[in-house]
Formats: C-alpha cells, structure tokens, sequence
C-alpha cells in the first residue's frame, strides 16, 4: 500500500488508496497601497501549513472503523504516501470525519478526512 497513517501510541493505517485530495496553502503577501505612490509597499508574512480534504479509499467497514480510531484519535498523524511525497505531512484532524459506501460494489467505503498541516 502506498499510503499510510501512523499516530504515536495508536499504530498505523493504510487505506487502499487516497483517491483524492484538495490542500491548499494562504497566500502570504500583504499589498498596502500608498497614498500618492504609484508603487505599493508588500509585507511578506511567514509560510503557513497546508489545509483541507483527503479522500480514502478502504476495503470494508472494519478497515474503515480502525482508521477512524486512528484518525479521531486526539494527537498529531503523520502520512507517508510512497506513491506520491508531496503528500507527505504531519496532521491534525479538523472536522467531521465522514464515510460513505461506495454505490457499485457496496463494500467499498469512502472516508472524507478534513485535515491541518502541522510544521514538524
């Protein structure tokens, strides 16, 4: 499996694949306009983490339960995604953790997991 989640004194858990994510970063330039200056004066504000949504695909409903224990549980993850390292991150859970059966095979579940990057 090419992603996995490990949570210090819980363990680790591997979806079958993350389908799908949706992160995004602040910009972190302030423009200030400057009264009868044509050019405006920019402040630079420190690089802050990544925030949003993964979506996992998972085996079954007892694969789903254990990575909601792992997911829910209250302390920093860490994914590791060989497939893709961009993806690497240290995380926070921030929202509802939602599941859904996938509508073709009916044993799939589709787990949507709001997440906040934590600098490590």
């Amino acid at each position: 499996m090419s992603a996995t989640f490990t949570a210090a004194g819980i363990g680790s858990w591997s979806p079958l694949l993350i389908i799908g994510d949706t992160l995004s970063r602040k910009a972190r330039a302030v423009v200030h306009n400057l009264i009868g200056s044509d050019e405006p004066d920019v402040s630079f504000l420190p690089t802050i983490a990544r925030a949003g949504t993964l979506e996992l695909l998972v085996a079954d409903r007892v694969s789903a339960q254990l990575g909601l224990a792992l997911l829910s549980s209250a302390r920093p993850i860490y994914l590791v995604d060989t497939d893709r390292p961009d993806r690497n991150m240290r995380l926070v859970v921030t929202g509802d953790i939602t599941q859904v059966t996938e509508p073709e095979t009916q044993r799939l579940i589709i787990v949507t997991v709001p997440v906040q990057e934590i600098p490590v």
